[in-house]
């Protein structure tokens, strides 16, 4: 608990006085808390304890769906950059840079999986993990699906942005471009769904989830190529944030209805995702707000190595802190902190030095 407070402080220091985007961090802070909430949350018979986790169990699956919003946002956003900035695009250096900033984190969990979890037979999850293709055959390691689709997505978007570059498609061509592929997915979803495709592959493959990353590169293609449009499409902010609330009510009504979720579920998660950029991108918060928001931030910036390595040790560790202080709803708590904890702890330990050691060997043509 110490660390998580002296961190924290550490956190707000930082933002303060740093080029981290704090409305962005908070954003991918919310979309950890929804995601961790969904695996993690239970029913406490406290009530406070549980009307404030009631959303994350209730819809806590879209807070994926903000991160790949906000994913294709930030990676479109720097192939976009790249581009613009040097004429080209060095696709080797780019995936190069991902697998530092990822494998080691997740190799180092893949590790941990096989030393403490030896009843499963390493065929049945490291070569799917290996080459990331892990949403399409299904492993032990349910949760590691979200990674397989964005690393499928960076390869996609590496190709795929450069080519229209070479191409010479102007910014108009280029949004009805990835607006029609974001179309096609979204159709495709849905006609899978009407032909009774199961859940888990709507859930997990990339064809039926490549909409919403689009959506984010969209919003990128905008900010920095047509930046006068995204500062007019922006507006007085507020209205997207209302826009915003409004899908979590949608949520809240489709989450009642599970046949629906991944059909009206993901294009509710994928404008909430996109109101949340369009109303907070380039915000200036006020006082009061940067209260919700530094907390929201600080999870933000640790939220890759605790969502690698939540759902197992997080259940452990309040199945023990419940024993033992003999109260579940404190268990929930403890049991909480102490993954925040661990992911901290794996950020500094095993994420940013891999990144550091990256930015020595293949540093960025562009400024991240």
């Amino acid at each position: 608990m110490l660390l998580i407070a002296n961190r924290l402080r550490e956190s707000f220091s930082q933002n303060a006085g740093s080029k981290r985007a704090v409305e962005l961090d908070a954003i991918r802070g919310l979309a950890i808390m929804l995601a961790v909430g969904s695996h993690l949350n239970r029913p406490s018979g406290n009530a406070l304890l549980d009307w404030i986790q009631t959303p994350a169990m209730r819809w806590g699956a879209i807070g994926v769906d903000i991160f790949f919003v906000l994913s294709g946002f930030l990676i479109g956003g720097m192939i976009i950059r790249e581009i613009d900035t040097t004429g080209g695009f060095n696709i080797k250096k780019f995936l190069t840079r991902r697998a530092f900033r990822l494998w080691p984190v997740l190799y180092l969990f893949v590790v941990a999986h096989m030393l403490f979890k030896r009843s499963d037979p390493y065929s049945d999850y490291v070569p799917q993990i290996f080459f990331h293709v892990q949403n399409y055959f299904r492993t032990p390691i349910n949760h590691l699906w979200s990674l397989a689709v964005e690393e499928q997505f960076y390869l996609l978007a590496a190709l795929l942005l450069p080519l229209i570059a070479r191409l010479q498609i102007n910014t108009r061509p280029m949004l009805m471009w990835l607006a029609g592929l974001a179309a096609f997915s979204s159709l495709l979803r849905t006609v899978a769904w009407y032909y009774g495709v199961d859940a888990v592959s709507l859930q997990w493959q990339t064809q039926y989830r490549i909409d919403v990353l689009l959506v984010g590169i969209i919003l990128a293609v905008l900010k920095f190529r047509r930046h006068d449009l995204y500062i007019r499409l922006q507006g007085r902010h507020w209205p997207y944030l209302l826009v915003a609330l409004a899908c979590c009510f949608g949520l809240n009504e489709v989450s009642f209805h599970p046949t629906y979720v991944n059909v009206y579920g993901r294009w509710l998660g994928m404008g909430l995702g996109a109101s949340l950029i369009l109303g907070l991108d380039g915000v200036q918060l006020p006082r009061p707000a940067l209260w919700i928001a530094r907390p929201l931030a600080f999870l933000g910036i640790y939220s890759y190595s605790i969502y690698i390595w939540h759902p197992g040790i997080g259940r452990s560790l309040i199945s023990w802190a419940a024993a033992k202080s003999g109260s579940l709803p404190l268990g929930i708590l403890i049991g909480n902190a102490l993954v925040v904890a661990l992911g901290v702890a794996i950020t500094r330990s095993v994420e940013r030095p891999m990144m550091a050691l990256r930015d020595r060997l293949f540093p960025s043509n562009v400024h991240s």
